[in-house]
């Protein structure tokens, strides 16, 4: 279950997992609030779609209620903080005694605890409450369990489990020898930087921009950007009051980013936050060097502390241009990770994981 099938990592992952677990054979229902999204072409004919036809989150409790009532699924797993809420709330209220799994992808970071005070407030509050009712709590890294367990205080009121993203796998490299879209392939007649995510206030891509302005005095190179959002115009403006905006280019969300990712020279996360960025995985996994800001969650965990990447502090335009340049001056050649490191993100170990845990939770005994 989860609100709609909108571009990012979480609902990327939840159409991924359900084709997975159709294909070892058992009945999955993918449950939206509504059936909308640019993932609903890749999921599988295997998988049946429930559309709750809710305008909101929040509204699709009483048609989630019915669907448990009348379907009577043996586990229920939900992504996202507040689809998740809706989902503890409407099995309760269902009576069902259906198990709910969540997968919890991101927390509050230490900045916006800081925002918000130390408590939680809002839905987050509401998450300290329910979650306990939940029959496991999965988080994508141990950075996001860190932090649930810091800030939701749930640490021995809920089991709770690490389970990475299902990010590696053969359909990921034959993806990536896809054509690119004739109208930005002249953009990699040069060196590429690359950077990949909704265009938001926590992806950072205004630093990503500045850096790269200063990248260009050194190497003759183009950014671009696979991503939409609100913050286009601003990042924009950006660009032309660096300069650089004749190489800036903007190409909005791509279903398929495996080409570009392979075919760029560097791939650079400028996020504040994330809970296990996807794209930084899939960048290394194809053999595109990658540069990441050192946050609290994902990154740090992925790249070993910087043994498969550089890793730069979040907002520092200098020492992440001085990165870029050093690997597209090849300077700074990273090595490429072990066995034991593509297994970490594997699909195959992933989806095994997560079949066992939900086994493990289902309702043996269905009563109609």
């Amino acid at each position: 279950f989860l609100p709609a099938l909108n571009e990012g990592g979480a609902e990327r992952v939840m159409v991924n997992l359900a084709n997975a677990f159709a294909l070892s054979g058992h009945k999955v229902d993918l449950v939206l609030g509504q059936c909308k999204g640019p993932y609903l072409a890749e999921v599988s004919s295997n998988v049946n779609i429930v559309d709750l036809a809710s305008s909101r989150v929040l509204t699709a409790i009483f048609p989630l209620i019915k669907y448990l009532r009348y379907a009577r699924p043996s586990v229920v797993l939900s992504t996202l903080t507040h689809a998740n809420i809706i989902a503890i709330l409407a099995s309760l209220l269902s009576l069902t005694k259906t198990p709910i799994i969540v997968r919890e992808a991101a927390l509050p970071t230490l900045d916006r605890k800081q925002q918000l005070g130390s408590k939680p407030t809002g839905f987050m509050r509401l998450a300290q409450i329910l979650y306990p009712y939940s029959k496991a709590v999965i988080c994508v890294s141990n950075g996001v369990k860190s932090e649930m367990i810091e800030y939701l205080a749930i640490d021995n009121r809920v089991p709770h489990t690490v389970i990475y993203n299902p990010v590696i796998s053969d359909r990921l490299t034959d993806r990536a020898t896809e054509s690119l879209d004739g109208g930005f392939s002249a953009t990699f007649d040069i060196p590429v930087v690359l950077g990949v995510g909704r265009l938001s206030h926590e992806k950072d891509f205004a630093t990503l921009i500045k850096a790269f302005a200063k990248v260009r005095t050194a190497v003759n190179s183009n950014l671009l950007i696979l991503g939409s959002g609100e913050l286009l115009e601003e990042l924009n403006a950006i660009a032309r009051e660096e300069e650089v905006d004749q190489n800036v280019f903007f190409a909005g969300f791509k279903s398929n980013p495996y080409p570009y990712i392979k075919s760029s020279t560097v791939f650079v996360l400028s996020s504040k936050s994330e809970g296990l960025p996807n794209s930084l995985i899939e960048s290394i996994a194809l053999g595109t060097p990658v540069v990441s800001t050192m946050i609290a969650n994902g990154p740090g965990e992925i790249l070993d502390d910087g043994k498969w990447g550089a890793l730069v502090p979040v907002g520092d335009v200098d020492l992440m241009a001085d990165k870029i340049v050093a690997i597209l001056t090849n300077a700074d050649n990273v090595t490429a990770p072990d066995k034991a490191w593509f297994n970490r993100f594997s699909a195959d170990s992933v989806v095994e994981q997560y079949l066992n845990l939900l086994r493990f939770h289902a309702l043996k005994i269905k009563s109609r």
